[in-house]
């Protein structure tokens, strides 16, 4: 886990870097460097896929995050980059306001299709890791929602 918060901070300051004159090659070798996985396909069609599921699965009528936190996405056309993001915000106190960003989505053109760079910024842990394989797992072109986290284990009645 400490690991792959290392790689996305790396990623992140590669991000930083290649926007201050690499351009879109430098972007893609920073993410490379830092060891960032491609994802097949256009960041615009992932962009696609993972709202589609996000939105379905975490903030749907039985969404885990529909009450406490909203939804904001946009991208760029292909001629303009093609690069696009989806951010949650925690709600506001009021329906007019955004409370804090609780996390962040970013899909970056890469040599190989779609390079992610995921960040958590106030989500809970346990919701975070979930996402963030949720969207790894979307944007790989696996679609549904994982089963909710369950309190209950299983019993062995055996032993009793």
């Amino acid at each position: 886990m400490a690991q792959a918060r290392i790689s996305a901070a790396i990623a992140m300051a590669g991000v930083l870097l290649a926007g201050c004159g690499g351009g879109a090659s430098g972007l893609t070798a920073a993410l490379q460097a830092a060891g960032s996985k491609d994802y097949p396909g256009t960041p615009i069609a992932n962009y696609a896929r993972v709202g589609r599921f996000m939105l379905r699965c975490w903030f749907g009528p039985d969404g885990r995050l529909t009450r406490s936190h909203v939804y904001r996405a946009d991208a760029r056309p292909e001629a303009e980059g093609g690069d696009a993001r989806i951010v949650l915000y925690e709600k506001g106190q009021s329906k007019r306001k955004l409370g804090l960003k609780a996390f962040e989505v970013k899909l970056l053109p890469a040599s190989g299709g779609t390079a992610l760079v995921i960040a958590n910024y106030r989500l809970k842990a346990p919701d975070a890791t979930r996402l963030e394989a949720d969207v790894r797992r979307w944007a790989a072109g696996t679609g549904g929602c994982a089963p909710p986290p369950t309190r209950w284990g299983a019993v062995d009645v055996r032993s009793r």
